[in-house]
């Protein structure tokens, strides 16, 4: 079950590079409408609305990237390997980017209210990664035993 949860963690975060990505193409639009103004009369204006594209796809892509994260949550909650803090901060983000991508399409007017939440997310992944970085070294054969544990 882990290595389905894994691979499907991997799936929804190439997605959301992928969403991203794309969405890249509308700022790099606005810019260049942008920096040719002198040829279109109403650029600004137009330049706006690939800007907005662009906030639109990144927040799409944070979805995908929510779901990411709750799958990370639930492997590292269950992976024995880090205190269960980190799997529940991780699956807490991903409701973060959940909601707030939900509330950018459905609710826009509520989403500046919703945006000090992001806190959360910041603290947790930041949390994380100076776990990853400052753990020392696993000794293998806790490691191969924890491992056939799952």
């Amino acid at each position: 079950m882990a290595r389905g949860l894994a691979l499907s963690a991997m799936v929804f975060r190439l997605i959301q590079t992928v969403v991203i990505v794309a969405s890249l193409m509308s700022l790099l639009t606005g810019w260049l409408l942008l920096t040719r103004a002198d040829v279109l009369a109403d650029a600004p204006a137009l330049a706006l609305v690939f800007f907005d594209l662009h906030a639109h796809g990144y927040d799409l892509g944070l979805v995908f990237f929510g779901i990411n994260s709750l799958i990370m949550g639930l492997l590292v909650w269950r992976s024995g390997l880090f205190a269960r803090m980190f799997g529940a901060g991780l699956a807490m983000a991903g409701l973060v980017y959940l909601c707030g991508s939900g509330l950018r399409f459905f609710a826009p007017e509520l989403a500046s209210a919703f945006a000090p939440a992001y806190a959360l997310t910041i603290l947790t992944e930041t949390a994380f990664c100076l776990r990853l970085l400052l753990q020392r070294s696993t000794d293998h054969e806790d490691f191969r035993l924890r491992k056939n544990a799952v």
